[in-house]
């Protein structure tokens, strides 16, 4: 068996594996797994499939900046989550919009009237009793710092967190001026690290002095104090000695994301300005599950005719061209499963018109080779100097396509940015594909003797007794 033979007997077989793997998932362990296209927790539907709600929020000032507009968004997450909607998405729109996207939510007045309020930022001391537990503890090296614990746990929401706690509130989000992440050392003696700088108010430093003046007072076990937006615990550091400053720092094991996540959550507590509802409505799940049916149903029969159509035009290289699709749609699949892409209608466009490009860039390879193989080339010689001349047009089409993805992903919402997220995604693997993928499998037939230019659309005769 020749080495031809084998290997494209692997790559088949690598193909399939791809595929099963794109369709039903992989799971490595009862924790650890790969989710599948057909796995419910795989690909994510947006609202024109799956049904649901949208929400958009308008802010009251004229010209809102963009960190204003972060910590909006941050605020919304932040209260999404705290009343369960974990699937839900939030975008900005244009320069002074939110959009709210919760799938399955069929009466949304409750949840935009909730996310329409104002934020609770609270600093929780404990009064005394016993203290949450926490998972990890330090101790602080400064007086103007507090060593943040290991992250809280994600918990239902209580009624009131200060009174589950036996503490009291003793600071707001109004006597909070800002939270930075910042990165450097905290001290002459130590090394940079990732921390949250905090600044007060006038009132505020004066209230967290007497606060923090309190707690280290209280022990071991309760000389925390906590930090809960909307009831939802956040950060719970530690207090060393009491702090009378203008900042304070929580320090810890920080990444720059978690300390920025930190960061402005705390500074969701600070609604920098009203907002006022524009658009609340309700999406029907019915006619997205026909959409996604129809959707789907046009894709595959397109696939099909495609992969019909370079058979037949172009045969052996067209089967091969088909055999280089799946394994990009597999791929593609993959993706969208494992990274849990909010897939919508035209998402689902963005990914029918990368085949497309796919197609294309086959089309003008192949084409390539067959002017090749007209004047005379062997079957070798005739691919390689097809690809090589079809290189250049085939990149360039394929990097205009990914510059205007890329801008549709910077400066679209919603689901102009899903188009744009897919249409990039699907043109770089197609390109691959086509470039890579295509030209391995047919030198692996060529390598297997297969030199007879009528399986590389060259009809000979016909094409002698037109020249003649």
């Amino acid at each position: 068996m020749s080495r031809s033979i084998i290997k494209l007997t692997a790559i088949i077989a690598l193909i399939a594996g791809l595929l099963f793997i794109a369709l039903y998932g992989l799971d490595f362990t009862e924790t650890v797994r790969f989710p599948g296209i057909l796995d419910p927790d795989g690909v994510v539907q947006g609202l024109d499939l799956k049904g649901g709600s949208v929400i958009v929020f308008e802010a009251q000032e004229n010209n809102p900046t963009d960190e204003q507009m972060e910590t909006v968004t941050n605020m919304m997450r932040t209260r999404l989550d705290g009343l369960g909607y974990t699937e839900a998405t939030v975008t900005r729109q244009g320069l002074n919009k939110v959009r709210i996207e919760i799938p399955s939510l069929s009466d949304p007045a409750e949840a935009a009237e909730a996310l329409g309020a104002t934020a609770q930022l609270q600093f929780i001391a404990p009064i005394g009793g016993a203290a949450p537990v926490v998972e990890e503890t330090a101790e602080t090296t400064e007086g103007t710092e507090a060593d943040e614990t290991a992250a809280a746990e994600e918990a239902e929401a209580p009624v009131d967190l200060a009174a589950q706690m036996g503490g009291s509130v003793i600071l707001t989000g109004s006597d909070v001026k800002d939270a930075k992440a910042q990165y450097g050392p905290l001290s002459e003696m130590s090394s940079n690290v990732h921390y949250v700088e905090l600044s007060f108010t006038e009132e505020g430093r004066k209230k967290f002095a007497d606060a923090t003046g309190q707690v280290i007072t209280l022990g071991e076990g309760n000389n925390f104090i906590a930090i809960a937006m909307d009831n939802n615990l956040i950060s719970m550091p530690r207090v060393a000695e009491r702090i009378d400053s203008d900042t304070c720092t929580i320090s810890g094991d920080f990444t720059a994301e978690s300390a920025r996540e930190l960061a402005a959550q705390i500074r969701s507590g600070q609604l920098p300005f009203s907002l006022s509802r524009i658009e609340l409505r309700s999406i029907s799940a019915t006619l997205g599950d026909t959409a996604l049916q129809t959707s789907l149903l046009a894709g595959l029969i397109g696939i099909i005719l495609v992969m019909l159509f370079m058979i037949a035009f172009y045969r052996l290289p067209g089967f091969l061209a088909s055999i280089a699709l799946a394994a990009y749609m597999s791929i593609i699949g993959i993706i969208l499963a494992t990274m849990h892409i909010n897939l919508t209608l035209p998402g689902i466009a963005g990914i029918i018109l990368s085949i497309g490009m796919a197609v294309d860039a086959n089309v003008i390879i192949f084409e390539r080779i067959k002017e090749e193989l007209r004047i005379g080339k062997t079957v070798r010689s005739a691919v390689d100097a097809g690809f090589n001349r079809a290189l250049s047009a085939v990149i360039d089409s394929n990097i205009t396509t990914i510059i205007a993805a890329v801008i549709l992903i910077i400066m679209g919402t919603g689901t102009i940015k899903g188009f744009g997220t897919t249409l990039l995604i699907g043109v770089v693997i197609s390109m691959i594909s086509a470039i890579f993928v295509t030209k391995f499998l047919l030198k692996q037939m060529i390598g297997m003797n297969v030199k007879n230019p009528w399986f590389y659309g060259i009809n000979k005769k016909k094409e002698d007794t037109a020249n003649a």
